[in-house]
């Protein structure tokens, strides 16, 4: 179809396919005629001859592909019985209309009166299918002209109007047309409602056209239809707020009764809901209403009557925490501002369980000033010292464990004289024990201010002692646990710690992980003579779950700092020679050291505790046979470990 071809006379022209007695055939359009000859009489006989409207649908796309003059000329000729031929998407107005021929159609009305009210398979008549498809309002003008009253009104199958159509066409001309058939529509039709429950204003709303337009509907339309509910309880301003222009809202905010406004749909969500949740689902329309007066004037008409007050169930816990999930500044300043932003503070969220400092501190704590001069006006003591579950931890607590010390600085430099650093979280743990178990190297000065806000007379406990994370203690700390005397820490069973852990094993083993070679010896020396110190002597023979004793822990781990230190401890070298059996890695420390490979380790132990040398091994063995076994594994060093 619509190639060229060329005759036996050598005349080329527009081909099109047709059938003739059966057989298929090709049929030459001749060349452009004179002008002085007129186009149906050059012709029309070949139309005759091609008859290609008794052939539907076939025939349909062919009339379709020719110039409009041509077409008219064709539709000239088919009698009653072709131009009432039907198919499941309807009548050839149908398809002229639905293929956007809008001279094809221009040129059909004429000759179809009679077929304009016919429908297709899903109860659409032709009004129906130029209002969802067309892009002319000339077109629409002129078939509304010819159309039947009841055409214009008429109601699918899905019980859909023509307007309903044209609402959800965005064609550049559909404003136009919707403006036509708006005037042709007598008002009592205006309220009919489709299967899903929706009015015309409901298509409306969710589309982008003129704000004359939708005043016009506005204007034409019974207050009812703004309150109608669809099926999922959604009125058109409900609509809008999902997916309408910041212009539409603004008109629907207007003409809509103020109780819409905290009118819920079947999800629980209210207009101010939606609106907000469209820009967290990434509606491309959401910045427009977001910066634009229409999201403005919905807060303040729910701050207005009372919205913002009553309402409990937001979608997101309140609109706050929908305005920082979406990272909008702006309106988090706006929302701090009203009453209601204090008790919102309080609130965790829907998604997450955070509260909304909490989000900040998660989420935009590089940013932190300008945050929370956001959110300053709805901070209260409160707010400071509410806590999130299941961790049970303050904003303190949970900036620090995110090692987010400039938020935590900032929080103490606003808001320090209602912030209470002794609040315990789930663990026991204060907001300065929670800064010390986090992961970390360096030096934290946002620790020694906690502990001089710290109203304890001793800010930690042999428990968490037992759990610290961090290489660098605050100078200050240990000063204040040298003023108490070594049975302090004999409040704490040691079956009752973690693991059955001392803050001596935990020195040599998580801590000594955590380093890494930027680490200096000397640093990590000086924090452990700091601990033993602060402890009973009695902390080196002291057995984890495993029945190792710090000195197996330090052995185990390779770390030769560890040993060298609690060696001179009081009753080392009784904790020396104790033997476990039931380890992955039993025996004494120096069989520790000798199945580890540890010549140095175990050239320090024979040095400190020579009987080492004679205390069978686990095995049966004598150390040297067991040294003789693995001497395979050793890279190096095994003629100085024997």
């Amino acid at each position: 179809l619509g190639g060229m071809a060329s005759d036996g006379r050598g005349h080329s022209g527009v081909t099109y396919g047709g059938t003739r007695g059966g057989q298929s055939a090709v049929y030459a359009l001749p060349p452009e005629p004179s002008v002085s000859i007129h186009r149906d009489e050059a012709y029309l006989p070949l139309r005759r001859q091609i008859g290609i409207y008794r052939h539907v649908p076939q025939g349909w796309k062919t009339l379709s592909e020719l110039p409009p003059n041509q077409c008219s000329a064709a539709l000239l000729e088919m009698t009653e019985e072709e131009r009432g031929k039907r198919v499941p998407s309807g009548t050839l107005l149908h398809h002229f209309a639905i293929g956007g021929h809008d001279e094809h159609l221009l040129a059909a009305l004429p000759l179809f009166d009679d077929d304009i009210g016919m429908v297709d398979d899903h109860g659409q008549n032709v009004v129906h299918a130029l209002a969802a498809h067309g892009t002319s309002a000339a077109v629409m003008e002129a078939l509304g002209e010819r159309a039947p009253p009841s055409a214009l009104v008429a109601s699918s199958k899905a019980g859909s109007t023509p307007l309903f159509f044209v609402t959800s066409n965005e064609a550049y001309e559909a404003s136009a047309m919707a403006e036509i058939l708006l005037k042709k529509t007598p008002r009592e039709a205006l309220t009919a409602s489709n299967i899903n429950g929706a009015n015309v204003l409901h298509g409306l709303a969710t589309r982008r056209h003129s704000s004359s337009l939708v005043d016009s509907f506005l204007a034409a339309v019974p207050v009812d239809c703004l309150l109608k509910q669809d099926n999922q309880g959604r009125t058109p301003l409900h609509r809008a707020c999902v997916h309408g222009t910041s212009s539409t809202v603004l008109s629907l905010l207007e003409a809509t009764p103020p109780s819409v406004l905290s009118l819920c749909d079947s999800d629980g969500w209210c207009p101010l809901d939606l609106a907000l949740y469209r820009e967290y689902k990434g509606n491309p329309f959401a910045r427009e209403l977001r910066k634009g007066p229409a999201m403005k004037r919905l807060i303040d008409l729910c701050v207005e009557h009372g919205v913002m007050k009553e309402k409990k169930d937001w979608m997101m816990a309140s609109p706050l925490h929908a305005a920082l999930e979406n990272g909008d500044e702006a309106l988090v300043r706006l929302f701090s501002a009203l009453p209601s932003a204090k008790e919102w503070l309080l609130y965790p969220s829907s998604a997450d369980g955070l509260l909304p400092l909490h989000y900040i501190a998660e989420h935009y704590h590089r940013e932190g000033s300008a945050w929370l001069n956001a959110i300053s006006d709805a901070v209260t003591p409160a707010a400071l010292t509410a806590t999130i579950q299941p961790s049970g931890e303050t904003i303190l607590h949970f900036s620090l464990s995110l090692q987010a010390d400039s938020f935590a600085e900032e929080i103490i430099d606003n808001f320090g004289a209602h912030c209470d650093v002794d609040i315990e979280d789930s663990r026991g743990c204060t907001a300065l024990v929670s800064g010390l178990t986090c992961v970390g190297i360096g030096y934290r000065p946002i620790l020694s201010r906690i502990l001089e806000m710290s109203k304890r007379e001793c800010p930690i406990s042999i428990k968490q002692w037992c759990s610290l994370r961090t290489i660098v203690i605050p100078s200050r700390l240990v000063e204040i646990c040298r003023k108490y005397p070594p049975d302090y820490f004999d409040n704490t069973a040691p079956e009752d710690w973690e693991d059955g852990w001392t803050p001596l094993h935990s020195a040599c083993q998580v801590l000594w992980q955590c380093a890494d070679d930027s680490i200096s010896p000397n640093l990590f020396t000086q924090h452990l003579q700091d601990l033993i110190s602060l402890l009973p002597s009695w902390f080196v023979g002291v057995r984890d779950y495993k029945g190792w004793t710090p000195i197996h822990a330090a052995v185990d781990c390779g770390n030769i700092h560890a040993l060298r230190l609690f060696m001179d401890i009081p009753g080392a070298e009784e904790a020396a020679m104790q033997v476990v059996k039931e380890t992955s890695c039993p025996g004494t420390p120096l069989e520790v050291a000798a199945r580890k490979g540890h010549p140095e380790i175990a050239k320090l132990l024979v040095t400190r505790v020579p009987a080492l040398r004679n205390v069978p091994t686990s095995t049966g063995e004598t150390l040297l046979e067991a040294v003789e076994q693995l001497r395979d594994m050793f890279s190096g060093g095994y003629e100085e470990l024997a």
